[in-house]
Order: structure tokens, then sequence, then C-alpha cells
């Protein structure tokens, strides 16, 4: 026999289990968002470091097991092999130039220094893991839905998904992204360390803008309330000047090709994508080039948004890096 519920209980009850079917549904659409936005989804991991992959594989699971099961494993270029040293020097010499100007880096990274510098095997390890995704997506001769202009997600392996007290909203969060971006995207950072100035797609709509500020106060009075972090995450998109990081981001094929045609990577390939600006039109700088961030947190600004949180993160602490940045 079912327990008795008193009368003034089950609308309550009645509610509650609406509201858990309803984000239940949310989460499913939000996940078929993501689960249909690529082509593929790459995950590049070093065949000594499958540890790592059995951490991110744990992490993308807590965002949905049909998530997880689209992620492939993406067998890294070990730099540090000397085996593979040599065969880069013999076929690679037009995909990497090892020695980099590091004048444009040091403006921003307080720990560079300007002129000369060389790349690290373990950075031309990097480099060529990169360019090999790219040289796949615009091979694919079969494109998901006959999109002659398919999207790859390309993730490294120390990538971890948004979340919230162990409560993922990373699929949330990205389908809210994936709304918001223009057509003309090319190249989206789920994750970057961004520097310089921010063009923000919304500046120029007051009423958006007035609504951000908004929801940014709603966040401060109610820090605590994770199930509203959880379900209804603010999502902002804005152009890049300059920034670090490859550890997630989604690249269309027309915009691989065109890095693809703009190769040797010179420098770390964060460093060259940013140095080049994307290798964007003269015309329009950083044509196609976007960074989602959870807009209503992070550090306050001054005029009362939040600089913003990444959708993925990259983790630092805990596991050790396979890359060694050059001095």
């Amino acid at each position: 026999m079912a327990p008795y519920i008193p009368p003034h209980r089950r609308g309550r009850r009645q509610q509650a289990a609406a509201a858990a079917e309803n984000t239940s549904t949310r989460k499913e659409e939000d996940l078929y968002v993501l689960n249909n936005a690529f082509h593929r989804i790459c995950c590049i991991n070093l065949d000594a470091r499958i540890d790592k992959w059995k951490l991110i594989q744990r992490d993308a699971e807590k965002v949905g097991i049909s998530f997880q099961q689209r992620i492939e494993r993406f067998s890294a270029v070990e730099g540090n092999n000397q085996h593979q040293q040599q065969q880069q020097q013999k076929n690679d010499d037009d995909d990497v130039c090892l020695e980099w100007d590091g004048t444009m880096d040091a403006k921003y990274n307080r720990h560079g220094r300007p002129g000369p510098r060389t790349m690290t095997p373990s950075e031309v390890g990097c480099a060529l893991s990169h360019i090999q995704l790219w040289r796949q997506l615009v091979q694919e001769e079969q494109p998901m839905h006959n999109n002659p202009n398919p999207a790859m997600l390309i993730l490294e392996d120390d990538a971890r998904f948004s979340q919230v007290r162990g409560r993922s909203r990373f699929a949330t969060a990205f389908a809210k992204a994936w709304k918001l971006l223009p057509e003309d995207w090319g190249f989206l950072y789920l994750g970057l360390s961004d520097r310089g100035e921010r063009t923000w797609l919304d500046d120029d709509d007051d009423e958006t803008v007035d609504t951000t500020i908004a929801e940014a106060a709603r966040f401060a009075a109610h820090h605590d309330d994770d199930d509203d972090r959880v379900t209804n995450p603010s999502i902002r998109l804005y152009q890049p000047d300059y920034g670090y990081h490859t550890h997630a981001y989604a690249i269309r094929k027309e915009t691989a090709q065109r890095l693809l045609d703009n190769l040797p990577v010179c420098g770390p390939i964060d460093v060259w994508l940013a140095d080049n600006q994307w290798f964007s039109s003269s015309q329009q700088q950083q044509q196609g080039v976007y960074c989602a961030v959870i807009g209503n947190e992070g550090w306050k600004l001054e005029d009362g948004t939040y600089e913003g949180t990444d959708l993925v993160i990259q983790q630092r602490r805990g596991i050790a890096n396979d890359i060694e940045h050059c001095s």
C-alpha cells in the first residue's frame, strides 16, 4: 500500500515531480544538440597516458552516456620519441617550423621572452596531433547530414567539462552557446585563457546587455542556488584578441583548410594561432573566431557583469603535464 500523503503536501510533490521531468527532458534535448553539432568528437591522448584517457571518459559520462560514447581517442604524436623526431625532420618540414619569434607572446605572457625561441619536442608533438586532426576533417568524404562545411570538436585529455558540485552542466551550456553562435563561425573556443580586449557579441544590443547585468545581479543574490547554476547558466559569446590553450575547441572544415594552407606551425600551436589572428581576413580580424563563457560567473567587472567561466576547463592539479614549454 502506498504511503499516505496529506492533501497539503500532494501539490508540492506533484510540482517537484513535474519539475524533475522537465529538467530530464531538457537535458536530453541539450545532449541531442551537443551530439549532433559535430561530425566527430576527438580527444588527443598519448599512448603512455591511458590514465588521462580514463579520467576524461569518466568526466564525459557525467555529461551523458551518449556524449561519452561519441568521443574518439586519437593517439597523440609522441614528441619525445627520437624515431618520430627523425620522421618529423624527414616528412614534416612543411608542417612545423621549430624556430619562432616570441615577441608577441612576451607581450601577453609574463613568463615569455621576446626574440628567437625553439619549440620543444612535446610542443612539436602537440602541434602535429592537431594538424593531423585538421587534415582528417578536411578529407572527410561523407560529412554528417551532407553538410559541406562539417565541424569537429577537438579535446585534449586534460579537458574537464563544466559542473557544479559534481553535477554536469556542460550540455546545457553548450546548447545555449550553439543557439547564439553566428552562422559565420569557423573556430569556437569552449575554454580559453584570453588576453587583450574582448569584443562581446551583444555589446551593441542594449536589451541584451541589460539582461546580462540583471542575470549577474540574480547570480550574486543566489550564488548558492546550485539548481539554477546547473539548469540555467547564462551564456555569452565574444571574439578574442589573443589567448592561450587548445584543450577544447570546435573547428569547421573550411577553417581547418585555411589553417593547413598557412602551415608550417611556428611555435606552440595556441601561440601560433593567436599570433596570426587565426589567419582571418585582413578586412575583419578574428573573423569567425568566437569563445563561449558562462557569463554570470567569474571575476566581477566594472560594468556590473562578470568575466565568465569556461565551458571546458583545463585540469592542472593532480595530473602531470605532458607538454614541456620552451623557455
